[in-house]
């Protein structure tokens, strides 16, 4: 009997034993199990976390649509905040595809997204261009709303389309992205200038 011990036992252990890890490694490691903010701790799945600050470099923000194409995309150096109350994005820029591929770019200071309101806020030293500089703009800041698809540029908007020669100042531009830029009020004492015309 001592000899089948000393002749069979290590034929037999070691494989079963590398069995048993193999399979323990893969349970835990390919099969985790479902794990949810309401198993730490409770209902609320922030309780333990809110207000703990956090860092991103080089974050990037995308809204796709249903076949798959891109809306909108986001790129920053950096994004800070605190778990619970959003962060600020600072040096970013925000590129808007629309139906005809024709892209609106903005770029700004600094921003924030609200992830469930679907807003994003751009702020300092706003400037775009749409499309390739056919059309610029500057401004104080610029909003987002992705639910009604729609562009609030804000605070001392100066606009110019070189090509048609037209500059235009006002307090306040809405523009509706649902389809290129297809509906442009400009509100709050609009002043233009046709300048190629004199």
């Amino acid at each position: 009997m001592r000899t089948f011990y000393e002749k069979y036992l290590p034929t037999i252990f070691w494989p079963i034993l590398l069995i048993l890890i193999s399979w323990g490694t893969y349970h835990l490691v390919m099969m985790p199990e479902e794990f949810g903010w309401e198993h730490e701790n409770g209902d609320n799945n922030q309780d333990g976390w809110e207000n703990v600050p956090f860092r991103a470099t080089k974050p990037r923000l995308k809204e796709t649509s249903q076949d798959g194409s891109i809306r909108w995309e986001l790129w920053s150096e950096k994004i800070d905040g605190v778990i619970g109350e959003g962060g600020e994005l600072t040096s970013l820029v925000v590129r808007f595809t629309f139906r005809d591929e024709t892209i609106l770019t903005v770029q700004a200071e600094r921003g924030s997204y609200d992830e469930e309101e679907k807003h994003l806020e751009a702020s300092g030293n706003v400037t775009g261009k749409y499309p390739s500089g056919e059309m610029s703009f500057t401004c104080n800041a610029v909003d987002y709303f992705e639910k009604e698809d729609s562009l609030a540029i804000t605070g001392d908007v100066n606009l110019i389309a070189e090509r048609d020669g037209i500059r235009i100042a006002c307090a306040e531009v809405m523009a509706d992205l649902s389809s290129e830029l297809s509906h442009i009020e400009f509100l709050g004492g609009v002043d233009v200038d046709l300048y190629k015309l004199k």
